[in-house]
């Protein structure tokens, strides 16, 4: 895949994530939002690790899944917090700027991440 269409399609993801009023989520769907990645991020890691003592493949899951679940909850957070500072700025298409921002700074990283990975590799 090329640089620029692998761009593209972070970009694109990141936008359609920017269009979920993530923010919003109470309860439950909160509750789902946060614990399902975590808790398939801790499966996963521990399955990975299935030759490894079990001491080790414990701990690797416990901290992939609490990352997964404290990186969920600060989306959460930092959704909630973007719609309030662009609502009292007055601006009318609050989730169309979140995901073009979303955009932006997902294609960006992606392409500053493979510029690291291509000087690294020289």
């Amino acid at each position: 895949m090329s640089d620029l269409t692998r761009c593209a399609a972070v970009g694109a993801a990141g936008a359609l994530s920017g269009l979920l009023p993530i923010g919003k989520l109470h309860g439950a769907g909160r509750v789902a939002y946060v614990a399902i990645p975590g808790a398939l991020g801790a499966g996963a890691a521990t399955y990975l690790l299935r030759e490894e003592p079990m001491n080790k493949r414990v701990a690797a899951g416990a901290l992939t899944g609490g990352a997964l679940m404290l990186g969920q909850s600060l989306a959460v957070t930092l959704d909630r917090a973007a719609v309030g500072w662009l609502d009292q700025r007055g601006v009318a298409r609050l989730r169309l700027v979140i995901a073009g921002v979303s955009a932006v700074i997902g294609a960006v990283v992606e392409y500053l991440d493979d510029e690291s990975a291509a000087t690294d590799a020289t």
